[in-house]
């Protein structure tokens, strides 16, 4: 089980990475052959990171959930949930969110030296007193809401057809089994049946 789990969750990485981020905002232009490499070395990356973790863990492996989930919580969850239900998020908005994410759940994880990066940490009482490792959620989530709600605010509005796909995933008309919503949008758009608003 645990074999399989893992398994699972480094293919999903590999995916993100090679799909998400190599193909999507690398190198659009990038070739199936190319994405399928890309996503075979950062199989291998993610493998030889977890092993040197895994060498010399420095929490119990409770902990250590806890502040997988916490960056889950910080970097992930804002994105799909603004994603989902507010078409006015865009690249930028998401970018600058997660980025702040990344960089709030690493400070109170630094501070109390989980990386052995710094031997006993940074040591700032009042950080790990309002901001523990292991519960940086709390406050990094409403901080990450706010930054990608901002710069999605200030910058340029994502394309119709991200808005319209948004729409369409609420829409209250059940979808055909073997259509998405981008293929519905499309259909919609190319027929001439897809107001501006809609």
């Amino acid at each position: 089980a645990a074999v399989a789990t893992t398994a699972g969750l480094f293919i999903a990485a590999s995916s993100a990475i090679s799909h998400d981020i190599y193909a999507n905002i690398i190198n659009e232009d990038a070739t199936q052959r190319q994405q399928v490499l890309v996503g075979r070395l950062s199989i291998i990356l993610i493998g030889v990171l977890t092993i040197v973790f895994a060498l010399n863990p420095q929490q119990p492996i409770a902990a250590l959930v806890g502040f997988a989930f916490s960056l889950a919580a910080i970097v992930l969850f804002p994105m799909f949930f603004l994603g989902l239900w507010w078409e006015n998020t865009n690249r930028p908005g998401a970018l600058s969110g997660m980025t702040t994410g990344i960089i709030v759940w690493f400070i109170p994880m630094l501070n109390e030296g989980n990386f052995g990066l710094i031997d006993g940490g940074l040591g700032i009482d009042v950080l790990a007193t309002w901001m523990p490792a292991i519960g940086s959620a709390l406050v990094g989530t409403p901080i990450v809401f706010a930054v990608t709600i901002v710069v999605s605010l200030v910058t340029s509005e994502p394309p119709l057809e991200t808005k319209q796909m948004v729409r369409q995933c609420h829409s209250p008309d059940p979808m055909p089994r073997d259509k998405t919503a981008a293929d519905i949008v499309a259909e919609k758009n190319r027929d001439g049946n897809a107001p501006a608003d809609d």
